[in-house]
């Protein structure tokens, strides 16, 4: 069943040739993640809404506490240190009120002030 004909595939007219190739190793990738893109944020009504909500969240992400972040040399502590920040910064109630699910105040709780780790495991008796 050949699916690369506009009218046989379901996505839209310019996204066709790529997405409903029968050979998908004719299309590279990086191509179709243009065309995907480009119908996405330019020629979708939606657009420039989707950018909007793109640059919002972009200026929500603390970048000088993550490079600072990520100058620590052990790996673990690094990466513990990146989920901290991760979860201070975000909590349920901001996620929703950026999200617009809903519109009352951010109760002030963040995700790290509910986080529990783990106790360390007992010592195994000889």
């Amino acid at each position: 069943m050949n699916m690369s004909s506009s009218s046989e595939c379901p996505f839209p007219p310019i996204l066709a040739p790529y997405i409903c190739a029968t050979h998908a190793n004719d299309v590279p990738p990086l191509s179709s993640l243009a065309s995907f893109m480009h119908y996405t944020l330019i020629l979708s009504p939606k657009g420039q809404y989707l950018l909007k909500l793109v640059d919002n969240a972009n200026k929500l992400v603390p970048y000088m506490v993550l490079k600072q972040t990520l100058r620590i040399g052990n790996v673990a502590s690094m990466i513990q240190a990146m989920v901290k920040v991760g979860l201070a910064k975000v909590s349920v109630a901001s996620v929703t009120n950026w999200m617009g699910l809903t519109q009352h105040q951010d109760e002030g709780m963040n995700l790290m002030q509910t986080y529990n780790p783990l106790p360390p495991l007992p010592a195994i008796p000889d």
